[in-house]
């Protein structure tokens, strides 16, 4: 499918059959895929070799399904799903979630609710000694020096204000802002901290500022709402159509369909450098060498004047979602391979290096 504009849903195509569904996965009928394989029209010959990579990914790893679609100047040149997914089918996003709270960060701030530079003991006043001198810009650029781990994240009962406390308790692994340590708790902790300041839950404060001007349907955080301490950092599930839909925000300066979501400043702040002189710590596979990371997403190429021009933020389960502003180009990968070791070194990124060769672009 070609030619249809990158901000517009993704229409669903002809129904053909049911298909199950997956593990974790909302079974009402509206959050179902309804794009079968005999429904599709046949891809583009550029793109065969993507296509193909994707198809032989999927089987191999013996998963439901897999999907990639790409945009270019806004468009959408490309999408080709296998097996049971489709443009609406929901998968769990792992690490990808990160990019999506990073976006509430930066409106929370466009909002004039919190300060990415300020103390975040305004908020948390446990945050004393050691630690007064954390900021939100530390806590979503894993900078904060706090652990990473801590037995009141995997507490079903305990609020993120819990989390929150238990780890002001803790001793710092580094001073704040001297070495990039990459988790999901600080996260947590920046969380409670926009509850705080928000006066609502995280999952209301993203549906006000994020989901719902975006009109994102089937992006959630966790599985229940009952569950009171989502986790902001890989705990968020979305599909093909809502991720591009944000992806497109943001190669907008923030504007989706004549709805502000972000400002132009505030995307800009979302996808730049923000670990400053850090030393890198424990960093993980995907990242190449000169990376950094922004807020909630890695930064593998910057420009002169310090702008993100290539962001990602890939998931242990195999979905990456990116944005090049160098080659006005955007897209997402997205599978759900819970047992990633199976996956051989660079295999999910040689799909979308094959995308890039239909493009006529240097490979990512």
């Amino acid at each position: 499918m070609t030619g249809v504009s990158c901000t517009a849903l993704l229409s669903p195509l002809l129904l053909v059959a049911a298909p199950l569904p997956l593990a974790g996965q909302d079974t009402s009928p509206a959050s179902r895929s309804t794009v079968a394989t005999a429904s599709r029209p046949a891809s583009p010959p550029g793109f065969s070799a993507a296509d193909r990579a994707l198809a032989e990914l999927v089987a191999r790893l013996r998963v439901p399904g897999g999907a990639i679609a790409v945009c270019q100047g806004g468009v959408l040149v490309h999408e080709h799903y296998v097996g049971r997914y489709g443009p609406d089918t929901r998968v769990p996003l792992a690490s990808a979630s990160k990019w999506l709270s990073g976006a509430l960060v930066v409106a929370m701030v466009d909002a004039g609710r919190i300060e990415l530079g300020a103390p975040i003991a305004k908020h948390l006043p446990e945050y004393a000694g050691a630690k007064a001198s954390i900021t939100v810009r530390h806590l979503f650029s894993h900078t904060s020096g706090l652990p990473l781990a801590s037995a009141a994240q995997d507490d079903p009962r305990a609020s993120l204000r819990d989390v929150a406390r238990a780890v002001a308790a803790a001793p710092l692994v580094s001073p704040p802002g001297t070495e990039f340590r990459y988790g999901g708790l600080s996260m947590q902790v920046g969380a409670a901290v926009l509850e705080v300041a928000g006066g609502k839950p995280w999952r209301e404060l993203f549906g006000e500022r994020v989901a719902e001007p975006l009109g994102l349907k089937d992006t959630r955080y966790g599985r229940a709402a009952a569950v009171l301490e989502p986790r902001v950092a890989g705990g968020a599930s979305s599909s093909v159509r809502d991720y591009l839909r944000f992806l497109g925000m943001l190669r907008n300066g923030g504007l989706l369909d004549g709805v502000r979501v972000l400002s132009p400043e505030a995307v800009e702040e979302l996808l730049r450098p923000q670990t400053g002189a850090a030393a890198m710590r424990g960093v993980v596979g995907l990242r190449r060498a000169g990376s950094r990371y922004a807020l909630g997403n890695w930064v593998t190429h910057t420009g002169q004047d310090g702008r993100g021009l290539w962001n990602t933020s890939p998931g242990a389960f195999g979905c990456i979602p990116w944005l090049d502003r160098r080659n006005d180009v955007y897209g997402i990968l997205l599978i759900e391979d819970r047992r990633g070791a199976r996956r051989r070194a660079g295999e999910v990124p040689d799909v979308i290096g094959a995308v890039y060769e239909a493009l006529g672009l240097r490979r990512p």
